[in-house]
């Protein structure tokens, strides 16, 4: 039984405000779910890596 999970950005739907949506996308025996964050990022501080830069000094949702 294979399992993975990965942390994703929409790259394909940007919001007026230059945000996108964070997904976890979490895989079971191939089969994948898609599990919305309710999280809205800007893409300039989404690195490749798939890891969220902190958007300011204090960026409380960066440090959770």
């Amino acid at each position: 039984m294979g399992h993975s999970c990965k942390v994703y950005i929409n790259r394909d739907y940007v919001k007026a405000d230059g945000t996108s949506a964070i997904y976890l996308r979490v895989t079971v025996d191939r089969v994948p779910k898609k599990i919305p964050l309710n999280l809205n990022w800007p893409l300039s501080k989404f690195s490749e890596a798939d890891l969220c830069l902190p958007r300011n000094n204090h960026d409380k949702d960066y440090e959770d």
